[in-house]
């Protein structure tokens, strides 16, 4: 990732749609939080966290506001062997902005299930540390319909179906807002998109 996080200088009109629908979360939040409010971005540094980055810097240079609100978190959770390097390459791409690299120290369980609850704790506890009140995750379309089927496998009826929306609740996240961007988007759309606008990421 040889560049810096910048805000994007090319367009697309599809990009541009999604500059709309960026507006309109933040007109949504603005009802619940009026503006200025500190919002916490998760990054993994896939496509999907990478596109969305970029999309929310670009945002607020074309809205004219302070992206010290912005603050980038970065889980290395340390069970890959490319995970030191991906969180230094992060950390040169990222230098100007708010940035911070979480890493896990102990030994845990390397799990899905158990490195979600980490991150999400550790979501959690920066979130109070810097008096962020939202948080942005780059959960997509294919996501969206994974879960829903996964919910529906278990049982969960309509409220599990519809679980994963654009603005909600979490509940590994207390008293905090979820705002998910990319959730009309496809995975191979958000690739095309990397792709189009040189948007560097790592393979997830």
């Amino acid at each position: 990732m040889p560049q810096q996080l910048c805000p994007l200088v090319s367009s697309t009109p599809e990009i541009d749609q999604l500059f709309l629908e960026l507006e309109q979360i933040f007109l949504e939040l603005e009802q619940i939080f009026p503006y200025p409010k500190k919002a916490g971005v998760a990054v993994s540094g896939g496509s999907d966290s990478m596109l969305l980055s970029y999309l929310l810097v670009s945002f607020f240079a074309k809205k004219g506001r302070n992206s010290d609100f912005l603050h980038f978190l970065h889980c290395n959770h340390v069970v890959r062997p490319e995970s030191e390097y991906e969180a230094q390459e992060l950390q040169k791409l990222f230098h100007w902005w708010q940035f911070e690299i979480i890493k896990r120290q102990e030994k845990a369980d390397p799990t899905e299930e158990s490195l979600r609850n980490r991150r999400y704790a550790v979501f959690q506890k920066k979130m109070e540390e810097k008096e962020l009140e939202v948080l942005f995750l780059w959960h997509n379309l294919t996501d969206r319909i994974e879960s829903s089927l996964l919910n529906m496998i278990r049982g969960c009826g309509i409220k599990g179906f519809m679980s994963m929306q654009k603005m909600s609740s979490h509940h590994l996240l207390w008293w905090k807002t979820v705002v998910r961007p990319l959730l009309d988007l496809t995975k191979q759309e958000i690739l095309s998109f990397c792709t189009e606008l040189s948007i560097p990421y790592f393979l997830d």
